[in-house]
């Protein structure tokens, strides 16, 4: 096989992130201004330079620069568009960038279009290799011999967007504002085309040091791009209707903050300037003014009116889901969708995650299809004392749209199919747990099952309440959870830790209460580094939870148990297989690597033991990407795995491919995918497309999950729910 790697610089006066690939890439003002190459059978990158690029567009001034300060050779436009279309595989990092340059930009100068078949994305092998998705933070990772240029990162940065006017400018045209001043420094030019050079050296290092992705992997990026360049179908008018309703809200709320805080906080998103403000108020400091520290401080109702009445109106105007409305505006499409939104393998452990809009995290609650339109005109009309009036908070009523706002276009309809409570099944599937299955297969509900023996109650006589609780049981405490894993699922599920002990410490036993390790012991050691976020006695009732759900999943312990065994014995033995009911581990020189019975492989990079000191027992960390605490940034740095961090890895894994499984399928027989949001698979369809058919195919069970009990629930309709 032969390929080329491609990357283009560009400019443009579009804003990439505000707007997306696709509206960036039809812009007007987009032009590319260079274009390099590395064939897999040269030693060396090659580079065209768009000479039809001006410096100055006012006076015509057309780029002039010095070959001898290019560090490689430049060719034609006609031989740049040849070897690039006769390679195998067209790879670049980020490739539906490239694409859309190529098929908007390049096809306009007389080449060829590229074939979305022949593409490959450097960031897709990162992803599947778990490390960071940024070609510097990948190539300093991997340690390879060649670096990302930074100083001509700093070059590009100048380069590709519109600079401000000078004073002689300014003076020497009167319509300066309506014209765009590019960078014209020729040296920053010639800085940037080497630049270009260098990442295609990098990236072609990258991809020579991981390889091709797995056959069956490969399939699943194919249909990730598939899904990227058809979009999402979104209701332009209601978004729009919307935006311009919250707005005018918004101002009316900020105009209102300012009368409280005057001029020693400029608006609500001033964070340092509004914490201190706020510290001022009530007299003492703050850990954090953070959404959740907000929530907490208002739910107690200790502040003062003008500081809660504050606190509020920034709390109001932050919420995230109401910025999906913006998000979907600018970038939606001139055919009213959103594309390149998914992102493969962008989250532990392979599945999808979501860009621009986050998809992923939509609110739960939102309005059905018929009330979606009775409120919709409402925002259409910016009535917004009427929406207050019949459902409160408008940013609340908003959010409750955002679902809703995903529509399929004329003629089409949705079909949306949900896999039941698969992660509850897939662990038990993959551990052993046999009852859990037989249940499941029998049509008794697992989230009753599990309150009925927490409770010590009869099956049929589990209330509405306790269910809650047993769903919450069961979703926290598979992945070796405790007191807190069971504290922050309940809160996601609105369970009062407090009304927990009335009901369940009647019954607890004193082995639960005071053995070694037992409930109240964990109980004090939780509130030590926790506290007031419970009482003793909620503490105690969610350590026995706990324990009752341990009791009844005895196979489950123990695969926890045994796949850690194996991994420190892979980490510890390289080269050396050990295996548990099918996952098997294996540590070479540079990776921990996971096999899953779906024979895709989970990697952990330079996994590695600290060994066990008077402090602490022995553990394992490795190298990911991880969340910055008090922030929304990942950065690549050491994790320390816990010991259900492995079962949870597996599961999810197992699931996600499960998914992707169901994905092929439904593709594969002519069900387009658009959609994909945790375990739901969305096609939109025609009118005469069969939902039976859809909801059998999503059953078929594959041959790495034989003996799975899998069942799908779905719905058809035209706005996206949640049912």
């Amino acid at each position: 096989m032969n390929y080329s790697v491609i990357d283009f610089e560009t400019r443009s006066a579009c804003d990439i992130k505000k707007h997306g690939i696709s509206r960036y890439a039809k812009h007007f003002t987009t032009d590319v201004l260079c274009m390099s190459l590395f064939r897999s059978d040269h030693k060396y990158p090659l580079l065209w330079v768009n000479e039809n690029i001006e410096l100055d567009t006012f006076n015509h001034t057309k780029l002039k620069y010095n070959r001898e300060n290019i560090k490689y050779p430049v060719i034609s436009f006609e031989a740049i568009c040849q070897q690039t279309l006769s390679a195998d595989w067209v790879i670049a990092q980020n490739s539906m960038f490239e694409y859309e340059i190529w098929n908007e930009i390049m096809v306009r100068y007389g080449a060829k279009p590229l074939p979305v078949e022949q593409l490959f994305d450097i960031k897709a092998q990162l992803a599947y290799h778990a490390l960071p998705l940024n070609l510097e933070d990948a190539a300093l990772a991997l340690r390879l011999t060649q670096q990302k240029d930074m100083t001509g990162h700093k070059a590009m940065l100048k380069c590709c967007k519109p600079r401000n006017p000078r004073k002689k400018e300014k003076e020497e045209n009167p319509n300066w504002e309506n014209h765009i001043y590019w960078h014209d420094k020729v040296k920053d030019y010639e800085i940037n085309f080497n630049y270009c050079c260098q990442d295609v050296i990098v990236e072609k290092m990258i991809f020579d040091n991981l390889g091709k992705l797995p056959e069956r992997e490969m399939k699943i990026f194919r249909l990730d791009q598939k899904i990227n360049l058809r979009g999402v179908p979104v209701d332009t008018e209601s978004i729009e209707a919307i935006v311009n309703t919250i707005e005018t809200y918004k101002i009316s709320l900020e105009k209102e903050f300012k009368e409280i805080v005057g001029n020693e906080v400029n608006t609500p998103n001033s964070h340092v300037a509004l914490r201190k403000w706020v510290e001022n108020k009530v007299g003492y400091q703050l850990p954090s003014i953070d959404k959740n520290a907000v929530a907490e401080l208002l739910e107690k109702g200790i502040l003062p009116k003008d500081v809660e009445k504050v606190l509020a109106i920034r709390s109001e105007i932050g919420k995230s889901s109401v910025s999906k409305f913006s998000a979907m505006t600018d970038k939606v499409d001139t055919d009213s969708r959103v594309k390149h939104w998914s992102v493969y393998h962008g989250a532990s452990p392979g599945r999808w995650a979501a860009y621009g809009m986050q998809l992923h995290n939509m609110p739960r609650d939102s309005f059905l299809p018929e009330e979606y339109e009775f409120v919709t005109d409402l925002f259409k009309q910016g009535d917004i004392d009427f929406i207050k009036l019949l459902y409160g908070d408008i940013f609340s009523t908003a959010s409750k749209c955002v679902r809703g706002s995903i529509c399929a276009g004329k003629g089409k309809q949705f079909f949306c199919v949900d896999f039941s409570a698969i992660e509850a099944i897939g662990l038990a599937y993959l551990a052993g747990e046999q009852w859990v299955l037989d249940t499941f297969a029998q049509g008794i509900g697992l989230y009753e099952s599990s309150a009925a023996g927490v409770f010590n109650v009869p099956y049929e006589e589990v209330s509405k309440e306790q269910r809650t609780v047993g769903k919450v049981a069961v979703l926290a405490l598979g992945y070796a959870g405790g007191i807190g894993a069971f504290a922050s699922m309940a809160k996601n599920y609105n369970v009062d830790l407090e009304t927990l002990p009335a009901i369940v410490l009647p019954t607890a036993m004193t082995a639960e209460l005071d053995r070694d390790w037992g409930a109240k012991y964990l109980a004090r050691m939780f509130l030590a580094k926790n506290p007031d976020s419970m009482s003793f006695d909620a503490a105690v009732a969610c350590d026995v939870i706990k324990q009752r759900w341990r009791a009844a999943h005895p196979e489950t312990i123990k695969f926890w148990k045994e796949i850690e065994k194996c991994i420190f014995a892979a980490i510890r033995n390289p080269g050396q297989v050990y295996s548990y009911r099918g996952i098997k581990y294996k540590k070479d020189s540079r990776f921990l690597k996971c096999l899953m019975p779906t024979r895709r492989v989970i990697h952990y990079y330079d996994a590695h033991i600290k060994e066990k000191t008077d402090e602490e027992r022995s553990y394992i960390t490795y190298q990911s990407m991880k969340v910055i605490e008090g922030t929304t940034q990942r950065k690549w740095s050491w994790v320390r795995a816990k010991r259900g961090t492995w079962t949870e890895n597996i599961v999810q894994g197992f699931c996600r491919d499960l998914l992707a499984d169901m994905m092929l399928r439904h593709e594969e027989a002519g069900f387009p995918i658009v959609l994909d949001v945790h375990d739901e698979d969305v096609a939109e369809v025609g009118k005469e497309a069969n939902f039976e058919e859809f909801c059998r195919i999503a059953e078929i069970v594959p041959g790495y999950a034989v003996g799975l009990p899998i069942k799908a629930v779905g719905w058809e309709g035209r706005r996206y729910r949640k049912d």
